[in-house]
């Protein structure tokens, strides 16, 4: 177990602080409308409609479609899976467009900084093939044909991709896929590294937000030297908090006889023909797109 605990004390830590670095200053403007957004995730997969579908079903669909995103490389394509599955969950999962939305804010944010590095050029010279360039003393910054196609398709498959997943998390609870990974015989390591993990990562999000609100209550944020020093005040405290908080956890396992396996209950309902239908015609489609596009 301490090996556990190692890593739900490291790997939350590492988030939150690369979370509270990118969005401080949005934090500190609004911060009920933030504890909502990264709560939303716990509250749609409860409310879906469409949770109560084999999570095997969703499971395998969700993991073709990641795959299919990765290896295509078409923008056409990417956003019309991008399309399918939003409007698979925002129609059918009966889930608010606005909160799912909010979703993409953190992705989006590293997603966007990504294909800027993708989208920009550096060099002393020119090359023929120059959509835009901006000369900084002796050397230039451009944008070609190939840099900005590039940009766009790793933008769309990217998205792609999340949608994908999102596809999955947001129409199953968490406690479902970690019990139907666990009966097809996944390791129990990473299950319980996973349900630990995701757990204590909004757990320390709650504690941040509330720090953030002390500290904007002090004027912590009313110059950027400030911003600076309560960022770190903030996240070094998140360290000592996860630490103590990480024995505690572990302490309450040991006295609910926890026996180094965590125990799911995993009640699936059965797949209908009109479910394997539509998985038959989705695999006959999207082999279709493949080798179209290819």
């Amino acid at each position: 177990m301490k090996y556990l605990s190692f890593y739900v004390l490291v790997i939350p830590n590492l988030i939150l602080f690369i979370l509270i670095l990118l969005s401080g200053f949005l934090v500190k403007n609004k911060v009920n409308k933030q504890k909502n957004s990264l709560s939303i995730i716990d509250q749609l997969n409860h409310y879906s409609k469409l949770s109560g579908i084999n999570t095997g079903y969703k499971l395998l669909v969700s993991l073709l479609l990641l795959i299919f995103c990765l290896l295509n490389g078409n923008i056409q394509v990417s956003i019309l899976v991008i399309f399918i599955t939003t409007f698979i969950t925002v129609y059918f999962g009966k889930i608010d467009l606005s909160q799912y939305l909010k979703l993409f804010i953190i992705p989006f944010s590293f997603l966007i900084l990504s294909c800027i590095a993708i989208l920009l050029n550096f060099g002393t010279h020119l090359p023929t093939e120059v959509l835009a360039s901006i000369k900084l003393w002796s050397f230039y910054i451009f944008v070609t044909d190939s840099s900005l196609l590039n940009s766009c398709t790793v933008f769309f498959r990217v998205l792609a991709c999340i949608s994908s997943l999102y596809f999955l998390i947001v129409n199953t609870p968490v406690d479902k896929i970690l019990a139907c990974l666990k009966h097809y015989h996944f390791p129990n390591v990473l299950i319980e590294l996973m349900f630990l993990i995701y757990r204590f990562i909004f757990f320390l999000w709650e504690i941040s937000i509330d720090m953030v609100t002390a500290a904007k209550l002090r004027f912590g944020f009313d110059s950027y030297p400030k911003t600076i020093k309560s960022i770190g005040m903030i996240g070094s405290n998140i360290f000592i908090v996860s630490f103590k908080k990480a024995q505690k956890f572990y302490n309450s396992m040991e006295s609910r006889l926890y026996n180094g396996s965590l125990n799911f209950i995993f009640t699936e309902s059965k797949v209908t023909p009109v479910e394997v239908g539509l998985f038959i015609f989705g695999i006959c489609y999207f082999s279709f797109l493949y080798y179209s596009f290819q």
